[in-house]
């Protein structure tokens, strides 16, 4: 999906990128000029909309695509983000990475949902082959001086069964103060 993106957008576009789940991936498949690749690998989700919005400010002639996941999304605060950049003439597209398959009490609400209640043009993706139309369709709309979301639903990985379990380790200790057991 990335490497979709990538190719269809401008080249003079300014990417800011807090893609968490991805970011591994996502570095290697955005090819862009310096000073158009911003990353954020802060422990907090939700710069990157706002990120956006100073980019967009300080390069009003450029398109500004902001690309993170779903938890960044919302923790980005978009009403506030959209409703700033609608006042200051400053639109955005944000490229949501989302994750479907999530279930239970902790799902969160439908991305589309809250960007069109946010007043962004929206658009949902399954698969690369959509990117290129939905890209266009929704740059124009920045154009135009709406912010956009492209809402980009990812398959879950089925779990591996030869995955080793994750340790929790103890947050007040590091690995350099454990010490090993003997068996």
């Amino acid at each position: 999906m990335l490497a979709e993106l990538d190719r269809w957008l401008p080249d003079d576009a300014v990417i800011v990128e807090e893609a968490d789940q991805v970011s591994r991936s996502t570095i290697r498949q955005l090819d862009r000029p310096p000073g158009h690749l911003f990353r954020s690998l802060a422990t907090s989700p939700g710069w990157s909309i706002g990120a956006a919005l100073g980019a967009r400010l300080a390069r009003p002639g450029q398109p500004v695509v902001a690309i993170c996941d779903d938890a960044a999304f919302r923790f980005g605060m978009p009403p506030a983000a959209f409703w700033s950049a609608h006042r200051a003439g400053a639109p955005f597209l944000t490229v949501v990475l989302d994750r479907e398959g999530r279930q239970g009490a902790d799902r969160d609400p439908d991305v589309a949902a809250v960007a069109r209640a946010s007043g962004a043009e929206t658009a949902v993706v399954h698969g690369p082959g959509e990117v290129a139309e939905t890209l266009e369709r929704l740059l124009a709309s920045t154009r135009d001086g709406l912010c956009a979301v492209m809402d980009v639903r990812l398959p879950t990985a089925a779990p591996d069964e030869h995955a080793r379990p994750r340790r929790r380790g103890n947050p007040l200790t590091s690995a350099s103060t454990v010490t090993k057991r003997a068996p």
